[in-house]
């Protein structure tokens, strides 16, 4: 592998068992037959990541070693506890939809509250003005009795102007 400027840690790729055996026949050619021990055991299952040697709580007072990141602890603990993820994942859509739910329906209901309140001064409006329109018709039939009262005096009064006249003018 060549060395470049800006190597890429996640472009490296683990030997395969063929190429880990073809090295270790190199090294054992090279050592005359004595055979080289594993100082670590291979991993079996590439992604599982719970047999990790290096973990937060074991060597705190190591500070060059940095500790799992949070996805790898987050990752290892559903693959450990996936019923439990299964039931929290459910009780976090639950919890979400319910305040969800609690929220759209508060909005709904100070919208409601909002409207009735509009409307109740809409039926206050409409009673003063319904309330104003009977005063006015009970003055408007009022003044039109006093009128035709005030019509009826001053025809009685022409009538009579007539009659006088005819009579005056008959003689």
């Amino acid at each position: 592998m060549s060395k470049s400027k800006n190597p890429n840690r996640n472009a490296r790729v683990g030997k395969t068992r063929a190429e880990m055996d073809a090295y270790q026949r190199f090294i054992n050619s090279r050592m005359n037959g004595n055979a080289i021990e594993k100082t670590v055991d291979d991993k079996e299952d590439s992604k599982d990541t719970r047999g990790s040697a290096i973990d937060a709580k074991s060597t705190p007072e190591d500070k060059d070693v940095t500790p799992k990141s949070v996805k790898l602890r987050v990752t290892d603990w559903l693959r450990n506890n996936y019923v439990n993820g299964i039931i929290v994942g459910v009780a976090v859509l639950v919890i979400s939809g319910t305040v969800s739910f609690y929220l759209n329906t508060r909005d709904d209901l100070n919208i409601a509250k909002r409207d009735i309140e509009d409307l109740q001064e809409d039926v206050k409006t409409l009673d003063e003005k319904y309330t104003n329109t009977i005063e006015n018709y009970h003055n408007t039939d009022k003044n039109l009795e006093l009128f035709k009262t005030e019509v009826n005096k001053d025809l009685e009064f022409i009538n009579k102007k007539l009659e006088d006249i005819n009579t005056k003018i008959g003689n």
